[in-house]
């Protein structure tokens, strides 16, 4: 190999698999996903953290206003100060109500793409395969909450 093709050649790239194994990989990813917490759409909010994050939150439930994204980028409501998580919530109640089944949904979309599920085959992505956490096992108080948003879905 010449010095000019080494400065040009990405072992990056060159290490990946074909980009056909990553996209048929996506779409059982994504198949297996969607079969493991399909059940979630049964499932109702519950009694843990979702009347702080969503239920009984005004700025939440009345969804995206100036006023809610104002109080969602300087309140410490929760103990926390995660500006993104409730904005994504206003979003889901000004799509879908307080109807749960939604904010769920939401949850495994994020959770398929933090996952790879979204895209992984491209090679124009950092990730070639995607990854198998989005089917780990997830903690009872994060399976049942709608607060984490950037942990497991549901």
């Amino acid at each position: 190999m010449s010095p000019s093709t080494r400065a040009t050649s990405s072992p990056d790239l060159d290490s990946r698999p074909p980009a056909g194994l990553g996209r048929g990989l996506s779409v059982l990813l994504v198949a297996a996903v969607l079969a493991v917490y399909a059940p979630a759409q049964l499932h109702e909010f519950v009694n843990y953290d979702d009347p702080d994050y969503v239920t009984e939150n005004r700025h939440v439930r009345t969804g995206i206003s100036l006023e809610n994204v104002r109080w969602a980028m300087t309140t410490g409501h929760a103990a926390n100060w995660h500006p993104l998580t409730w904005i994504s919530h206003m979003l889901d109640c000004e799509l879908f109500g307080l109807d749960a089944t939604g904010h769920h949904w939401t949850n495994v979309v994020i959770q398929l793409e933090r996952s790879g599920g979204g895209g992984a085959g491209d090679r124009r992505t950092p990730r070639a395969l995607p990854d198998r956490s989005a089917l780990a096992p997830v903690p009872a108080d994060a399976a049942m909450s709608r607060a984490p948003r950037g942990g497991n879905p549901c």
